[in-house]
């Protein structure tokens, strides 16, 4: 019996050290935890469009003319009022007299075969002969450019009448770019004139072009694919800063800033869990014990989530929940 007690007296001090709030916070898992960083979010969509020129002066003539010297070519680089190309107007009266019609003049020819208009290229019951006559006689000896820039097209050839339905010429003013996207109907509602842009090209390695939303079509049309079609609306951005690397016909990427949401809170990627049900949840530092939070976040970010609820700057979110066992266990604090 001395030695039962014996035993007791002797472990009881031990069972004391052992039973000690320090011991015990020793067998409790280890936590990290970090307050929310409060801020904005900001919200992107991303296109593909591709590259053209803005601005672009087209250029054409309300009667069929006979085009004398071409000056310019695709490409070309010019100045406003540099010649384009010259009109032949004898030539242009032989031209349409060889059509079938003696008459040495074209106004006299117009003046008395009303017919002409048909055959000199369905020039429109809305134009009198009068009024054709008066055209003609207007006609300027030479076209010239109408603004500085480049020849982007050029529908003219010696020797043949052109069409008064078409464009005989455009002039792009030097540097003036912009990209046009198709956007979806479902995402149009979030685009705005004046909203920023980023652009890249694939043809343009670690070139990031700045822009903005210029316009947008006030009309949609159907996009066709292979299996399927969608209602589109077409949008025109902007290129602020072009260079000599940034051309028409180039594939671009375009990544439009549309809204900045504050009340956000950013949590790093290591404190996100999701729980039995499939919610997002963090465990919160709440008075020695780990608190399960279902919280509802946005995006994935560069440096981890951005939370729009469940969470507010004063919390201790646990950036190491994989050490808690369970919502409401005893952790310590590291």
């Amino acid at each position: 019996m001395k030695k039962v007690l014996l035993a007791v007296s002797l472990c009881c001090p031990l069972l004391a050290v052992w039973l000690s709030p320090l011991a015990m916070r020793a067998l409790l898992p280890v936590v990290q935890a970090a307050h929310p960083t409060p801020g904005a979010y900001d919200t992107y969509l991303n296109f593909t469009g591709s590259v053209e020129f803005s601005g672009t002066e087209e250029l054409s003539l309300p009667l069929p003319v006979l085009p004398g010297s071409i000056r310019v070519s695709l490409g070309d680089q010019v100045e406003q009022g540099d010649i384009l190309f010259t009109v032949d107007k004898p030539g242009t009266y032989e031209a349409l007299q060889n059509g079938g019609f003696s008459t040495l003049e074209l106004p006299s020819l117009l003046a008395s075969y009303e017919p002409v208009l048909d055959a000199i290229g369905a020039l429109g019951s809305s134009m009198s002969i009068e009024s054709v006559v008066a055209a003609y006689q207007d006609i300027p000896s030479a076209v010239t450019a109408p603004v500085s820039g480049m020849v982007t097209a050029l529908d003219v050839s010696p020797g043949a009448l052109t069409n008064p339905s078409h464009t005989l010429a455009a002039v792009s003013p030097a540097q003036s770019l912009q990209v046009k996207i198709s956007v979806s109907e479902d995402k149009i509602s979030q685009l705005q004139v004046g909203q920023p842009v980023l652009i890249t090209c694939a043809a343009i390695d670690g070139k990031t072009y700045h822009g903005t939303v210029e316009s947008i079509s006030p009309l949609a049309r159907k996009s066709y694919s292979l299996s399927s079609q969608s209602t589109v609306v077409d949008v025109f951005l902007h290129v602020d800063d072009p260079d000599g690397q940034l051309r028409p016909g180039f594939t671009a990427k375009a990544k439009i800033h549309v809204r900045r949401d504050g009340g956000a809170f950013f949590l790093p990627y290591s404190a996100l869990i999701l729980d039995a049900s499939g919610q997002e949840t963090v465990y919160l530092w709440q008075q020695g014990r780990a608190v399960s939070r279902p919280v509802e976040c946005l995006s994935h970010m560069e440096n981890g989530y951005v939370a729009l609820s469940g969470v507010s700057e004063s919390d201790l979110v646990i950036t190491n929940p994989a050490s808690v066992p369970a919502s409401g266990a005893l952790v310590q604090l590291e």
